[in-house]
């Protein structure tokens, strides 16, 4: 893969409700239509981003949380490819992993 034009987005907010999920979601499917290769990474504990993508929580084996708790894990063990998006899923799990991250 050639990753010399790639480029990340990122959408952060600490305040709930602004629509950081339905932006994510939906920016990614304009761009998975636009035939770019897309990965998203879930960091919210509510994996609200993981369920809108269409992932059952309880067939999440790996998540971002194992990945950062794990270093030595393949990221391609958490990875859920999809129809030109693919997401790294986020779980409760990673609600003691919140002030590590900071």
């Amino acid at each position: 893969m050639n990753i010399s034009n790639s480029f990340i987005i990122a959408s952060a907010n600490q305040k709930g409700g602004v629509g950081k999920t339905t932006t994510t979601i939906n920016l990614a499917q304009a761009l998975a239509l636009q035939k770019q290769r897309i990965l998203v990474v879930d960091l919210d504990p509510q994996a609200n981003a993981t369920q809108g993508m269409g992932i059952n929580l309880e067939a999440v084996k790996y998540s971002v949380a194992d990945l950062i708790r794990e270093r030595s894990l393949s990221t391609e063990l958490a990875l859920h490819q999809g129809e030109g998006i693919d997401l790294i899923p986020s779980s409760p799990l990673f609600w003691p992993l919140n002030e590590y991250c900071i």
